[in-house]
């Protein structure tokens, strides 16, 4: 029995070296000369520059045995996209998924090999979305894995690049389909193809971190560390690399071949090399416009910062804040809307639109996806105003922020109700002929305006906001993803600098309106 034991607690030990860490995704010769090629952009691709956020769909497939057993539980499907959102946002990346779940009840697919792909997947793929597979077991030739992707080429446009296939199992609480995600955006492991060994140093003149590796100097030279990291998910390896020094890998990021309870994390280069290719490489995957989206609201794990609560009845008139110290600027009055009406919208609608005015006149803005940002920056004492219309009977919260992380909300406030009870009704903030004005406080400054169909708990919001890490838009996705519409659902437009939105919100309920402004 002693002598069992021994070999249980091994064969235990081998078990957590490897299997989560089992990832079939082959890097071709095509695929790496494709990545290579954009080394150079892609190492010149800010990260610090903040982006609006993109939408890429998702459609599931869950294979079954022919008896309808087997499949993988939604339950934990929810789960594990609720952890790839609250990864991939920090690359400026949201995973939405597509209404209907595609089940495909087969014996013969249920455990997979991929000799079976093409006859497979070439009947249930969906064109220009992340097709993801999940199966009872996946066989890469002869060899169990838990899943594997493809990473983006010349090619990358044909339908057959745009899959995932996944073992249940090692997606149900584990890391791998956060890890073929990063593949598929690009990332290679981080012991890299194993041709070329990359080196410890990062000293300029002597490191080759650029070159070998995974081509990223912010995570360490690795050697490959499968069967080398213990339970505390520290490395246990001794080998050194052509210099002599030891290998000091890190065993917590998500592209090592490490134990999957270890693998936490990415870098900041490995999130702007996603984001890069997510631009440049996977562009052709967008959000088929209109298209219906899965509620998953109700499945994920989040703060509740809605409720049903019935709107409150038609409020009397606000209390406006209490105004600034006059200032000399002013601005021309609004003309009030002449179709003003009681009558409720729709259920799902939200449009609207938003203004910053100096002296009067619209300031200049660009727009980036789901981001609006002056075309030239703000100086410490300008004086500015904001407009905004609410075409649609609902409710609308304005918050601002720095990079403080401070939030602050600027609407509604004591006295006043963020419920919207005509539609066209437009308001201008601060009231009163007030101003806001920028303060000494130099960086990135925030203004975002929800519009929302039910009553937002504004006090939660701004402080999971302030716990979490990120840019301000990224911090709002966290807190908010599986609230906010879908952008194939939102049109963003800039019309005469008037920051112009229509929805259908479908099942959910928020949409965004972010402004960044560069103060100097």
């Amino acid at each position: 029995m002693k002598y069992i034991g021994i070999s249980i607690a091994l064969l235990l030990t081998l078990v957590y070296g490897n299997l989560h860490a089992q990832c079939g995704a082959e890097l071709t010769e095509e695929d790496h000369a494709y990545i290579q090629n954009s080394q150079t952009p892609m190492r010149s691709f800010n990260p610090n520059i903040t982006r609006g956020v993109r939408d890429f769909p998702v459609k599931v497939h869950i294979v079954r045995r022919a008896n309808r057993t087997g499949g993988m539980n939604e339950a934990s499907l929810m789960a594990a996209l609720q952890q790839v959102n609250e990864h991939y946002i920090n690359a400026n990346l949201r995973f939405v998924m597509l209404k209907g779940i595609n089940y495909i009840d087969a014996d013969k697919y249920y455990n997979f090999s991929n000799a079976y792909e093409q006859e497979l997947c070439s009947k249930h793929d969906v064109d220009n979305v992340i097709n993801l597979y999940f199966f009872g077991s996946v066989y890469k030739g002869k060899v169990q894995v838990c899943g594997y992707s493809y990473y983006p080429n010349k090619s990358s446009s044909h339908a057959d690049r745009d899959r995932i296939i996944l073992d249940n199992a090692c997606v149900d609480g584990g890391t791998t389909l956060i890890h073929e995600l990063g593949h598929f955006f690009s990332l290679y492991h981080t012991h890299g193809r194993g041709k070329e060994k990359e080196l410890v140093t990062r000293s300029v003149g002597i490191r080759n971190c650029e070159k070998a590796g995974d081509n990223l100097c912010d995570t360490p030279a690795d050697p490959m560390i499968i069967n080398e990291v213990d339970r505390n998910c520290n490395y246990t390896g001794t080998r050194s690399d052509a210099r002599g020094e030891k290998y000091r890998p890190d065993p917590k990021n998500i592209m090592a071949y490490s134990a999957d309870g270890c693998r936490q994390r990415f870098s900041k280069g490995q999130f702007a090399r996603m984001n890069y290719a997510a631009l440049n490489m996977r562009g052709y995957i967008t959000m088929p416009k209109g298209a219906a989206v899965h509620n998953i609201a109700g499945g994920v794990k989040k703060p509740t910062v809605t409720t049903n609560t019935p709107p409150p009845p038609k409020p009397k008139p606000t209390t406006t804040t209490k105004p600034k110290p006059p200032t000399t600027t002013t601005t021309k009055p609004t003309k009030p809307s002449t179709s003003i009406s009681t009558t409720s919208s729709k259920d799902n609608i939200l449009s609207g639109e938003v203004m910053l005015q100096i002296s009067g006149r619209a300031v200049d803005m660009t727009l980036d996806g789901n981001l609006y940002k002056p075309t030239r920056p703000f100086y410490s004492g300008t004086n500015y105003q904001m407009s905004m219309t609410n075409n649609d009977i609902g409710f609308v919260y304005v918050i601002g922020a720095d990079l403080t992380k401070k939030n602050t909300q600027i609407f509604p406030r004591v006295n006043q109700t963020a419920y919207i009870s005509v539609e066209n009704s437009r308001m201008t903030l601060p009231s009163g002929g007030s101003m806001f004005q920028m303060d000494q406080t130099k960086g990135k400054d925030y203004i975002c305006v929800l519009y929302s169909k039910r009553p937002i708990r504004m006090d939660l919001v701004m402080q999971e906001m302030e716990r979490m890490s990120g840019n301000f838009m990224q911090r709002l996705y966290k807190v908010l993803w599986h609230q906010l519409v879908p952008q194939n659902h939102i049109e963003y437009q800039n019309i005469n600098n008037r920051l112009v939105f229509s929805a259908n919100a479908g099942q959910h309920s928020i949409v965004p309106v972010v402004i960044e402004l560069e103060h100097e």
